[in-house]
């Protein structure tokens, strides 16, 4: 389940996404998404809003989570650094 999560995690940081494009996306249920969201919200700012998918382009509940703003992104180079 943690490399699930940290797909989940990759895959909706600044990107906001439906849950049925997260599972088609990760190779997961519905159900089991959903859990792995339950526990993004102990740990990460979890955003559930009802807007348009950025996988599918329908409209429906999408979650996201925000990059933190006092780490900046680290290029490929500098995590293997």
């Amino acid at each position: 389940m943690p490399e699930q999560t940290a797909l989940v995690t990759a895959l909706i940081v600044d990107r906001p996404m439906c849950l049925d494009c997260i599972a088609m996306s990760v190779g997961s249920t519905v159900d089991e998404v959903g859990v792995v969201l339950q526990r993004l919200t102990g740990v990460l700012e979890l955003h559930a809003e009802h807007r348009v998918c950025r996988s599918c382009d329908i409209t429906a509940r999408v979650f996201s989570v925000e990059r933190p703003a006092d780490r900046p992104a680290r290029t490929a180079h500098q995590r293997h650094a």
